[in-house]
């Protein structure tokens, strides 16, 4: 209600007050005698200065029922509308967590198969490194044979130029020169 109002009502209302009170009385009663066309007066005066407000304070208390309905109604549709949003939340969650978890297993797999590629190929190249070992010992093993077989030959070789050497000096008779040259070739060998 505006302030220009609340004063009408207010100046209506001493109005009417002043008028009960200067009415005159009934004997032996307690009741006095109103002018009616001038508190009809009044009266209309108030209810015209009555705010709408009032008027839909008037509607509600008449219509209260239906009103309490309707607001329960929306009241519920309210609730229901954010337990369904809350319900979908909480679905939404679980898919995300769900694809987590999903993700983090194929997170998790990738590390296997990491794991097991890094043996496998740690386990081959082993392999290649014994198989390259075993044939390299065996190629060292054939040149320390080839190595002591040339040995064996040239030791052979001297042993045959020696006896040559001793034969051939012993049929020149006793020549030094020539067991001096076999020496000297058998040193360089």
């Amino acid at each position: 209600m505006d302030e220009r109002r609340t004063d009408n009502v207010m100046s209506i209302l001493e109005e009417l007050m002043a008028s009960i009170e200067a009415a005159k009385k009934v004997p032996l009663t307690n009741r006095v005698m109103l002018d009616q066309d001038e508190v009809l007066d009044l009266l209309e005066r108030l209810r015209d200065e009555m705010p709408d407000q009032l008027a839909q304070a008037r509607w509600l208390l008449r219509d209260r029922d239906k009103v309490v309905l309707q607001a329960r109604t929306e009241a519920e549709k309210i609730v229901r509308d954010a337990t369904a949003r809350a319900e979908e939340l909480s679905r939404d969650n679980a898919i995300t967590e769900a694809a987590r978890k999903h993700a983090d297993g194929i997170v998790e797999q990738a590390r296997q198969v990491s794991r097991e590629i890094r043996l496998s190929a740690n386990e081959y190249t082993d392999g290649l490194l014994i198989k390259a070992h075993e044939s390299l010992t065996g190629a060292v093993r054939a040149i320390e044979t080839a190595r002591t077989e040339l040995r064996s030959q040239a030791a052979a070789s001297r042993a045959s130029d020696r006896g040559a050497a001793k034969a051939g000096a012993g049929a020149r008779g006793g020549d030094s020169g020539g067991t001096k040259a076999s020496g000297s070739a058998e040193q360089g060998i």
